[in-house]
C-alpha cells in the first residue's frame, strides 16, 4: 500500500472464534475505534475450504495448514481494510503474538492475550508487510485500488475530515455543507 506522510492500509481478519461471540466481536470492534483505526471497508464471509487454501497457499506443506485452513472456513470471518498512520506495525502490535499462550502472558491486553483460544483459534489476522497488505486487500476486495483511495481520500483522512458512521459501520469523508447562494 502506498503511503501518505506516515499513512498505510492494511488487512485486519476477525476469525470464525470471535465472530461467533457477539460480546467479544463487540468489543475488538470498540478496540479497533479506539486505537484510532479507520474502516475503510468490511465484508463479513463465509469461506468454503479452498478459499482458505488459497489465501494461505504460503503455508501449504507447513504442519498447521491443515488445522488453519479448516478452522477459517469453519464459520463466518470478517475482513476488514483498516488505515491509520503505520497501520500495519500499530494493528500487528494491538493483536499480540501470534501464540495465544505467549500473548496471555506477555501481551495480556492485546486483543489475542484477551479472545485467543489457541495458536490457530487466536481471534484476528494481519498483514505483515506493504507487499502483504497489497495483495491480502486485494484478494477480499478485488474492486479496491489502494492507490487510488491513497490519492483521492489519502489527505482527507490524514487531516481528520472523517466521521464514523455508527450504522454502517465505517469511516465517510465529511461532506462540506453546500454554499447556498444569496
Amino acid at each position: 500500500m502506498k503511503v501518505c506522510s506516515g499513512l498505510q492500509l492494511t488487512l485486519a481478519i476477525l476469525k470464525p472464534d470471535l465472530m461467533t461471540n457477539p460480546v467479544r466481536l463487540q468489543n475488538v470492534k470498540e478496540r479497533i475505534l479506539k486505537e484510532k483505526f479507520w474502516i475503510i471497508r468490511w465484508k463479513i464471509l463465509q469461506w468454503q475450504r479452498k478459499d482458505a487454501e488459497l489465501f494461505y497457499q504460503e503455508h501449504r506443506g507447513k504442519f498447521f495448514f491443515q488445522r488453519l485452513t479448516s478452522f477459517m472456513s469453519s464459520g463466518p470471518i470478517m475482513a476488514m481494510i483498516l488505515a491509520r498512520e503505520d497501520a500495519i506495525s500499530h494493528w500487528r502490535d494491538v493483536m499480540g503474538p501470534t501464540k495465544t499462550t505467549k500473548a496471555k502472558l506477555s501481551h495480556p491486553y492485546s486483543i489475542r492475550g484477551m479472545h485467543g483460544l489457541t495458536d490457530t483459534r487466536n481471534a484476528t489476522h494481519g498483514s505483515d508487510s506493504v507487499e502483504n497488505a497489497e495483495k491480502e486487500t486485494t484478494f477480499f476486495f478485488p474492486d479496491f485500488s489502494s492507490t487510488h483511495w491513497m490519492r483521492n481520500h489519502g489527505d482527507d483522512f490524514k487531516n481528520g475530515n472523517v466521521v464514523f458512521d455508527e450504522e454502517l459501520e465505517i469511516h465517510n469523508l465529511l461532506i462540506p455543507a453546500k454554499s447556498v447562494k444569496k
